[in-house]
């Protein structure tokens, strides 16, 4: 059973409706929780008090944009570094996670806007730049351009921006990330399907730690050979030696043998 957790979100209206939604579907999965709250502008100042008790931390979805600026305002970021928690983001919460964080243009006049700003400072949990629900929104147009073929793949130059169908995940422990399920990279204008074998790649984590490991295991000694082994061993290697010198003897007899026949 979970200690705390705690679901953060930006807008009033929605944290109930997601909170119920999310702890719902972690119950029906087999979670349980000792508490369950929410974080956002109504009790912000006991942030602190509310993160350092929480086992598990979800970043909720919502508008890439307003809730970076709120993340902001809370100084996640640093409550987040200062402690030890499983970290689970979700739509807008997993691309707010990077270290910068791609905020794609969602709505209506964004892309057209001068003043909107694409790339923003993250709360530095992953190095990956997530775009989620590609399956979903691939196919969309905003402001009479295709979101991904005229917007983001432009914004992509000097970027990889890695795309996740809905069932996908990004996991990262710190020092690695996995992508588990198709996914795609978009770097450089060009959309490249990186459908990696995670088998392949777990294979190679644990070949590394295994490596690391055998430094420090003590090896085994050999166990000494009593005499009775030992003259066991000599008679062994008497026997075999025996036959081969027969086949020498009868091999020596028999060309002689045809040299004789050969000088009659």
């Amino acid at each position: 059973m979970l200690k705390f957790e705690y679901r953060i979100c930006t807008s009033f209206n929605w944290t109930s409706k997601f909170a119920e939604e999310m702890k719902t579907c972690f119950f029906n999965s087999g979670f349980k929780f000792k508490n369950f709250k929410g974080l956002d502008n109504r009790n912000a100042k006991e942030k602190s008090e509310l993160i350092s008790e929480a086992e598990v931390v979800i970043l909720a979805g919502g508008h890439v944009p307003t809730q970076n600026i709120f993340f902001q305002q809370i100084n996640l970021k640093n409550e987040l570094k200062t402690s030890n928690k499983i970290i689970i983001g979700f739509s807008a919460g997993s691309m707010n996670g990077s270290e910068e964080v791609y905020a794609q243009p969602e709505l209506q006049g964004e892309s057209l806007d001068p003043n909107y700003k694409r790339f923003l400072k993250g709360l530095g949990i992953t190095k990956s730049q997530i775009l989620p629900h590609y399956n979903l929104i691939k196919n969309e147009d905003l402001d009479g351009k295709r979101l991904f073929e005229e917007i983001t793949y432009t914004d992509s130059f000097g970027r990889a921006f890695i795309t996740l169908n809905d069932g996908c995940y990004l996991y990262g422990d710190g020092q690695y990330e996995i992508v588990y399920g198709e996914s795609f990279i978009i770097s450089d204008e060009q959309l490249e399907n990186v459908m990696k074998n995670v088998q392949e790649t777990a294979k190679e984590l644990i070949e590394k730690i295994d490596i690391e490991l055998e430094k420090y295991v003590a090896p085994v000694p050999k166990k000494s050979m009593t005499m009775k082994e030992r003259i066991d061993k000599a008679k062994t290697k008497c026997s075999e030696k025996k036959p081969q010198e027969t086949e020498l003897k009868n091999d020596k007899l028999s060309n002689n043998k045809i040299k004789g026949e050969n000088e009659l």
